[in-house]
């Protein structure tokens, strides 16, 4: 069986800190991605990721390393999410970070799978308007 994944590169004007707070932590998550969300960056740990009644999805850590990955694979999610990967990795550059997002393990290419990585690339783009707005 053959495996899709969606892959973004984005740069973004602000530290490595500042870009792994906002792609771990709570408050930070729900101001670019999600409408609520909770979890801990500590391998196993579960993060909710909620987007409405319909979208209450968890997810485990399943790597981390601070300032420079997290990775979840997420087990309460729709069909198509359900069993995928996410990771978000920081490359540190001069004075910007370079943030990749793969979203791994999906098991059809279908319509699903072609919204998600547009609404991953519009999520980033958000990402990267509220890191670099707070530089301003």
């Amino acid at each position: 069986m053959k495996d899709y994944m969606i892959y973004h590169n984005l740069s973004i004007e602000a530290s490595a800190e500042r870009v792994y707070a906002a792609c771990v932590v709570s408050d930070e998550l729900n101001k670019w991605w999600t409408e609520k969300s909770s979890g801990v960056p500590k391998l196993g740990a579960e993060y909710m990721f909620w987007f409405g009644p319909d979208f209450d999805w968890r997810a485990e850590v399943i790597e981390v390393v601070p300032q420079k990955i997290i990775k979840w694979r997420f087990n309460k999610a729709d069909a198509d999410w359900t069993n995928t990967e996410l990771s978000l990795a920081i490359e540190e550059r001069e004075n910007s970070v370079l943030l990749h997002l793969v979203h791994r393990d999906w098991k059809k290419a279908n319509e699903h799978f072609g919204r998600t990585s547009f609404c991953w690339a519009m999520y980033l783009f958000g990402l990267k308007e509220y890191l670099e707005k707070e530089l301003e």
